[in-house]
């Protein structure tokens, strides 16, 4: 379990305004990360450019697209009536994966610790919805 979880002795599940300041705040640590480390590698860069300095900033763009889309679709569930406890499950399940990704586990390591707690096809949307790019 991961240390800003709620620990089942607390007893309540986290609002969507909650996951999507979760979310919201690793996504947006990463891309600051990425960005930190594409500004290092251009200060320390040859002449010539680095082809996979390419392809990072191609992803942390991609990257900044996704915090983009996650907080509407976050902005736009919030306006919504409440949601059910399997809606909240799901979001919850969505940013475990999203952590797991970024702490760079590989999908079949996420998909195991998902399993643990949700059904194998509702595993796989999840894990298409975050991983996909």
């Amino acid at each position: 379990m991961h240390p800003d979880e709620p620990t089942p002795s607390e007893g309540r599940a986290l609002s969507p305004e909650e996951v999507g300041a979760r979310v919201s705040a690793i996504l947006e640590a990463a891309e600051r990360d990425a960005r930190a480390v594409i500004s290092a590698a251009y200060r320390e860069q040859r002449p010539e450019p680095a082809p996979g300095l390419d392809q990072l900033a191609g992803e942390v763009a991609r990257l900044a697209a996704r915090v983009d889309a996650l907080e509407r679709a976050l902005e736009a569930g919030a306006e919504r009536a409440p949601q059910r406890v399997a809606d909240v499950g799901a979001q919850v399940a969505r940013v475990r994966a999203v952590e797991m990704a970024l702490a760079g586990l590989s999908r079949e390591a996420i998909a195991e610790e998902l399993s643990k707690t949700m059904a194998a096809a509702e595993v796989e949307r999840v894990l298409d919805d975050v991983l996909s790019g």
